[in-house]
């Protein structure tokens, strides 16, 4: 209990512009002998921190160097084995999942795609936001959703090898799955899951970051046209069109580019079968 109010209070005092906690922060969160009730504010508290971080912020509140070992940190955290038994409760995977969406949270308030070859925060996002086949258990939707709302918005300028169309591709297979959801919950107010309005409010937002950022990319566009017309929907409190939903996944809508990074086909998701990326 003391080891999870201590990260409670340093969680908080990230709201006070002090960068430096941030190396406290990750020495907590690689601790072995923590416990997930710690990494949880911990992770909230590398959230709290990254998102104070502006462009042309002076004195910076991380510098360069300090933000890609923060994002090394919350990469390393996601990339690690859940601890569960092979026959382990739904109870059990959806508490892993709500620890794992503070790391995709934490990692959202990144905006510069990758800082070297090995760190490279978008790629995790887009695999989140695309439910990657690697990604066990199964990403659930509000996982995906936190995914896609910070690749939407990445700085592409930032690196010479990111390709935003892929990107957008993996944001729209998010949206194709969020519209369906939100279609399917509808009707039961009741056993709702997801505040749906406000998730597409924000996610429209980030639309329009991702295309102010992305120009005259045409690919990019359609992404957001589709996008934005389907969330406004479920702002509405209207179904989002089945032809909206199934653009998005379908094969003769993919993206011109055909990996995250030009050249690195590592950079390629994998996007899970639909039985495969949902459990019920």
């Amino acid at each position: 209990i003391h080891k999870i109010y201590n990260a409670r209070v340093l969680a908080k005092i990230t709201e006070l512009h002090e960068g430096k906690l941030y190396e406290t922060l990750i020495k907590v969160l690689k601790d072995p002998a923590q416990n997930d009730g710690v990494r949880y504010w911990i992770l909230r508290g590398l959230r709290n921190l990254l998102a104070q971080v502006q462009p042309q912020q002076m004195p910076p509140l991380l510098t360069k160097e300090e933000e890609a070992k923060c994002t090394e940190a919350i990469i390393e955290f996601l990339d690690r084995k859940p601890n569960l038994s092979e026959g382990a409760s739904q109870e059990e995977k959806d508490g892993f999942r709500v620890l794992r969406r503070e790391g995709v949270r934490a990692l959202a308030q990144i905006h510069t795609p990758a800082f070297n070859d090995k760190v490279r925060p978008a790629l995790v996002l887009a695999r989140f936001a695309g439910a990657d086949e690697r990604i066990q258990p199964p990403p659930r939707i509000d996982e995906r959703l936190e995914a896609a709302l910070g690749l939407a918005r990445m700085t592409a300028a930032q690196d010479k090898n990111y390709q935003p169309d892929y990107a957008a591709s993996m944001i729209g297979t998010c949206l194709s799955a969020f519209g369906a959801a939100a279609n399917g919950e509808k009707e039961d107010s009741a056993k709702r899951l997801r505040p749906w309005k406000i998730d597409a409010v924000h996610m429209r937002e980030a639309l329009a970051a991702l295309k102010a950022d992305s120009g005259m990319n045409a690919y990019v566009a359609q992404v957001v046209e589709r996008g934005t017309r389907m969330l406004q929907a479920v702002s509405r409190g209207d179904d989002a069109k089945p032809e909206d939903l199934t653009w998005f996944t379908n094969p003769e809508n993919a993206p011109p580019s055909k990996e995250l990074f030009k050249g690195a086909a590592e950079s390629v998701v994998k996007p899970a079968k639909p039985a495969e990326a949902t459990e019920k």
